[in-house]
């Protein structure tokens, strides 16, 4: 009776200015400039493949994000081959001030976009930010909190 594990992934590459990004799974990477929070990679989830369905007219909307097992993962580290890898192919350029943010689903499942924002607005040092996101999740006192990982990098 033993169950295969696993982990998700989210790494980066800064040189100079040019940011290189890879992920598997739903471990997220965020870019936040200027007051706004963009989401740079794709979940991978049935939720994702369940979009097509929705596009095509084959499930709604409301059926494919209210089904649970929409967050199970069709790719991660230590499930063998892997089906999906998202990454940039070009460079991303990087401006003074952005933020760049890796994140477990610990982290966007408890604290939002908007507040997130106003964190990041708040504290203009990475590990303040950091430590304010943490403080956030940690006072949320979740029943069923997952375990949380985030990182911010500065430029």
């Amino acid at each position: 009776n033993l169950f295969k594990s696993g982990s998700t992934l989210v790494a980066t590459m800064v040189v100079k200015d040019h940011l290189w990004w890879a992920s598997v799974g739903d471990s997220r990477i965020y870019l936040y400039r200027n007051g706004y929070l963009n989401q740079l990679t794709q979940d991978h989830d049935l939720l994702q493949e369940w979009m097509a369905e929705v596009n095509k007219g084959r499930m709604s909307y409301e059926q494919a994000v209210s089904n649970p097992d929409g967050r199970k993962l069709t790719s991660f580290i230590g499930m063998g081959k892997l089906r999906y890898i998202g990454y940039n192919k070009v460079p991303f350029l990087l401006h003074p001030g952005d933020r760049i943010l890796l994140m477990s689903d610990g982290v966007y499942g408890t604290v939002s976009n908007d507040e997130m924002v106003q964190i990041l607005k708040a504290h203009t040092n990475v590990q303040d930010a950091a430590d304010a996101v943490s403080g956030k999740i940690e006072a949320a006192k979740r029943r069923h909190q997952d375990n949380y990982t985030i990182m911010i990098l500065g430029m």
